[in-house]
C-alpha cells in the first residue's frame, strides 16, 4: 500500500507540474488563467475500490454534455462492479 500511495503523491505531483508548465496546458493558453496546484483528498486505503466493467452484450450511444455545453455521442458499454472491503455497489 505505501508504494501505491507513493507513486500517486509522485503522479499527483509531475501533474500539476505539467498543468503549470507543458507548452500544451491550457494554462499556457490562456493568459487570464492563473494555475493553481490541484487540491486532492489524501490516500485512504479504506476508500479503495476494486472495479470490474460488466460490458454490455448491446452498446448504445447517448448523448453527453461537453465542458463547454456542446452535445457529443458517446458509446455506453456498460458498466463498473465496485467492491469495497466485502461491500458491492453498482
Amino acid at each position: 500500500m505505501k508504494k501505491y500511495i507513493d507513486e500517486l503523491i509522485k503522479e499527483r505531483k509531475e501533474k500539476d507540474y505539467s498543468l503549470q508548465f507543458d507548452i500544451n496546458s491550457p494554462f499556457n493558453r490562456d493568459t487570464a488563467v492563473t494555475f493553481k496546484p490541484l487540491n486532492y483528498y489524501n490516500p485512504n486505503p479504506d476508500s479503495f475500490f476494486k472495479s470490474k466493467l460488466i460490458v454490455y452484450d448491446v452498446k448504445d450511444t447517448v448523448a453527453i454534455i461537453g465542458t463547454k455545453g456542446e452535445t457529443r455521442p458517446a458509446v455506453l458499454i456498460g458498466y463498473l462492479e465496485l467492491k469495497q472491503k466485502s461491500k458491492s455497489t453498482r
